[in-house]
């Protein structure tokens, strides 16, 4: 914004007048450089009136003060206020909400327990100023000192003092208190109801909001887009859904709060395409932020079609757009489409290229994940756990070991081999490439371990045929899960020991653990080993039972169609060496009505 004429010239006269003006003219001339936070003519404002000697009364040092703050220079404005003669509430506030404003919450604290020590008194503004201090920092004990100052002081009624405190709590977690201080407000407006319900959302206390939403009195635009990014945000999608659509009937207008928080939450397709055309009924100017959330829809839902859509309708587009729709492809398994909107970003960060590389250790070809891995590093961006953790992945897959030791190096060097993530990775990597030795010594290093890096290093033991190492770290595992022991039952079996396995899988059905498809698969096989009909048959009767699809989950694994047998000719297929075959044989004959 350009300034009038007059204090253009005014800010060129200070330059060679060789005395001090009015002071109605450092007035406008500051209050212009506020207006327009132009630093450099704050400072020559400033310059000119210490070098001619003027001498400033409050309001000029007030004003000069509010400039360095507007414009903003935080340095310069606390050497101003250090300056001052004179300080009043209206001075410490200033530079209080300054500080908070930028980040400073320490500093802000800090100044305020200063000016508790002079005989300023706090008013409404400056406890309105600390508060949020408290909240940044989630400074909780500092929080109710000042609490109670404002208790002491009469301000505990104060509409937007009582707001700050509410979130001040909810950010804490402590939800007593923000009802108490809802309590003592005796006259409570759509703001005060708003920050209740937003506090007992924040403190995860949904259902405690939704009750508080129902008997508001008032309700605006904020009420309604709080509950319903909260039930969002919590995962009640059903519940934000039809608030959404109540908002509609009651003739509150969605704005882009609203869809922001509506769209991540659609339980449907139809129901987001419904949003969407309200969005563009209801003529809202979409913003880069609701747009990149309207592609993150139609991703969740799989319609790439009319992602790609909006996508290419976006006049203006950020790194989230690119990354979603990136991302977007390389979910749904169409990495060339990915590849090629890779390839024409204007501008790429991590995300991008882990969204790639990701896509690639998992779907092929694996050699390109290995390739953009490199090429990364050539034009110095570093990776993180992410990278590290897929393209570890493509050298599994891969078996190389080669690139698996330099991948190994770079971690160390990065910092990240600690990281249980990327450790468990490497077992896995190393026990694929058949070192178990290394994988061993990196599991041994690891500080922390959680479920999967027991798997990694049992599973690495069971597949390179180390079945008794493998039980050993088993019997050891501080965390075990229904995969853990899939790994041990495959073990056996593949061990050529399908009977123990059978024995595993007994134990493992009394201590009544979940059972999944990959443990009946595995029992199954050793089954077959053993041509033990009558343990088949009872495993059959536990796979009805768990509700698991057994002609499904035995011939996907046996690579046979499961439409050409019926469920009791599966004996043949899992009993192939059995001397009962007529027997086995003559029940299909009959369920098949032959």
């Amino acid at each position: 914004m350009r300034a009038p004429s007059r204090l253009r010239d005014g800010f060129l006269l200070l330059q060679i007048l060789n005395r001090p003006v009015a002071a109605h003219l450092y007035v406008s001339l500051l209050q212009e450089a506020l207006k327009t936070k132009n630093l450099s003519n704050a400072k020559l404002v400033h310059a000119h009136m210490i070098e001619k000697g003027f001498v400033l009364d409050d309001g000029l040092w007030k004003t000069l003060l509010h400039a360095y703050v507007a414009c903003p220079s935080l340095h310069c404005a606390r050497r101003v206020f250090n300056q001052m003669p004179t300080r009043n509430a209206f001075s410490w506030t200033v530079l209080i909400s300054a500080y908070v404003k930028h980040g400073f919450a320490e500093e802000a604290l800090s100044l305020f327990h200063q000016m508790q020590k002079t005989d300023v008194q706090s008013d409404e503004f400056t406890f309105a100023s600390v508060i949020p201090a408290c909240t940044q920092l989630a400074a909780l004990q500092q929080g109710m000192v000042i609490h109670g100052q404002i208790i002491r002081s009469g301000f505990q009624s104060d509409v937007f003092v009582a707001g700050l405190l509410i979130d001040m709590y909810a950010k804490c977690g402590k939800i007593e208190e923000i009802r108490e201080v809802f309590d003592q407000i005796p006259q409570r407006d759509v703001v005060v109801w708003n920050s209740l319900i937003a506090g007992y959302a924040l403190s995860g206390y949904v259902h405690e909001a939704l009750k508080i939403f129902e008997v508001a009195p008032q309700r605006d635009v904020l009420s309604w887009n709080t509950i319903i990014g909260a039930c969002a945000k919590n995962g009640a999608f059903e519940e934000a859904s039809a608030l959404y659509l109540g908002m509609r009937r009651t003739g509150v207008l969605p704005d882009h709060f609203t869809y922001a928080s509506i769209l991540p939450a659609v339980v449907s397709l139809g129901q987001g395409m419904v949003i969407h055309g309200d969005m563009i009924k209801s003529g809202l100017r979409c913003d880069v932020f609701l747009t990149d959330a309207l592609i993150e829809m139609y991703v969740k839902w799989g319609d790439m079609e009319k992602a790609r859509n909006v996508f290419d309708k976006m006049p203006h587009r950020d790194v989230v757009s690119w990354n979603s729709i990136i991302g977007g492809y390389a979910q749904w398994g169409k990495v060339d489409e990915a590849a090629c909107l890779f390839q024409e970003m204007p501008k790429r960060d991590l995300y991008s290229w882990n969204t790639m590389i990701t896509a690639y250790s998992e779907g092929g070809p694996f050699e390109v994940a290995l390739g953009l891995y490199l090429k990364m590093q050539k034009i110095g961006v570093q990776p993180d756990h992410f990278t590290f953790a897929s393209v570890l992945r493509a050298c599994a897959k891969l078996a190389s070991l080669k690139y698996g030791k330099g991948i190994h190096e770079h971690i160390i060097n990065s910092g990240y081999q600690s990281d249980v993530f990327v450790a468990t990775g490497l077992i896995d990597m190393y026990a694929k490439c058949g070192d178990m030795e290394k994988a061993r010594y990196v599991f041994d290093k690891m500080p922390q371990r959680d479920v999967a890096s027991w798997n990694a290093i049992i599973g690495g033991y069971a597949q390179n045929g180390q079945i008794d190492e493998a039980v050993n770290v088993f019997s050891d595992a501080q965390d075990r899960d229904v995969i853990s022991w899939n790994i041990i039952i495959a073990g056996f079996d593949k061990s050529g020991l399908p009977q123990v396995a059978l024995m595993v899988f007994s134990g493992l059905h009394r201590k009544g653990i979940q059972l999944n498809e990959f443990i009946f698969k595995s029992v199954l096989t050793a089954c077959s080993r053993m041509s033990a009909l009558e343990q088949g048959m009872q495993i059959h009767a536990n796979i009805i039972k768990c509700g698991v699809n057994m002609l499904m989950t035995a011939c996907s694994f046996l690579k046979i169609p499961s439409t050409k047998y019926g469920l009791v000719s599966l004996r043949l297929l899992l009993m192939p060496r059995m001397v009962l075959f007529k027997e086995a044989y003559e029940p299909s004959m009959t369920y098949e009505g032959h």
